[in-house]
C-alpha cells in the first residue's frame, strides 16, 4: 500500500476536526443527558480499557480524539452515547486530562455503577477510586 500524499493527509485530518465539530454541536445537552440517564463505567482491566457508557447501551460508531479516547455517538442524532478510554493503566499513571474527563463525567452523573472486568469475571465496585489503586499497584 502506498504512503499517503501530503494533500489527502491535510484532507483526512480537516475531515477529522469536521467531524468532531459536528459531534461537539450536537451534543450541546449532553450535561443534562448525563444528569438525567446516569453513567455505567466498565474498567476491563485485560484489554486496559475504561468504557463509559449514557443510559442504555446502544449501537454506536466511534471517532478518535487523541487515539486512546473515543466518543461514542448514535450514528443518526450524533448524541455521546459512550465513551472509551483505552491504555488505562498510562492514564492513571499520567493522571492524563482524559482520565480526569472519564471521572468528571462519572462524578456529574452521581449514582454511578462501576464494574472491574477481569479474567472474564466481573466484580462490582462501588469505590471507584478503591478499583483503580488496586488496578495500578497490581
Amino acid at each position: 500500500m502506498a504512503p499517503l500524499s501530503d494533500k489527502a493527509v491535510r484532507e483526512l485530518q480537516e475531515e477529522h476536526v469536521r467531524s468532531l465539530e459536528e459531534l461537539i454541536a450536537a451534543n450541546r445537552d449532553l450535561g443534562q443527558r448525563v444528569l438525567q440517564l446516569g453513567v455505567t463505567a466498565v474498567l476491563d482491566r485485560d484489554d486496559d480499557v475504561l468504557i463509559l457508557t449514557i443510559g442504555k447501551p446502544q449501537e454506536a460508531v466511534a471517532e478518535s480524539i487523541d487515539n486512546t479516547l473515543y466518543f461514542r455517538a448514535d450514528p443518526r442524532s450524533l448524541k455521546i452515547v459512550g465513551l472509551e478510554l483505552r491504555g488505562f493503566r498510562g492514564h492513571v499513571a499520567e493522571d492524563s486530562k482524559a482520565l480526569r474527563f472519564c471521572l468528571d463525567l462519572m462524578q456529574v452523573a452521581g449514582q454511578t455503577e462501576f464494574s472491574v472486568l477481569s479474567d472474564g469475571a466481573e466484580a462490582s465496585a462501588r469505590d471507584l477510586g478503591k478499583a483503580i489503586r488496586q488496578l495500578v499497584t497490581a
